[in-house]
């Protein structure tokens, strides 16, 4: 009879603890604010290695040498003195002229 008691009331009081724990807003509230948290923190983790990078970025900008290297090749600039050669495709010029 004993044993059967203790099931009963250890059932009972983990019923009675799970209604309290789901039912209770402030419990429900300090859930949603610890994912919050995760979540923010794992963004500003994001952020700050973009920062880091971009920090690295600039520091290399101001490197006068790394900013015409970038800048010449990335947005074919010419630097003083140089000649640009085109290349075109004669087939493309015969269809043009028709």
């Amino acid at each position: 009879m004993k044993k059967n008691n203790n099931k009963y009331t250890i059932i009972v009081i983990t019923i009675l603890v799970i209604c309290f724990l789901t039912l209770n807003r402030g419990f429900r509230n300090l859930i949603q604010r610890y994912m919050l948290i995760n979540t923010l923190k794992k963004e500003n983790y994001y952020y700050v290695n973009k920062q880091s990078c971009l920090s690295k970025e600039i520091e290399l900008f101001q490197k006068n040498t790394y900013y015409t290297e970038y800048v010449f090749k990335k947005l074919g600039y010419l630097k003083p003195g140089e000649v640009e050669y085109r290349f075109i495709n004669l087939k493309n010029k015969k269809n043009i002229q028709k």
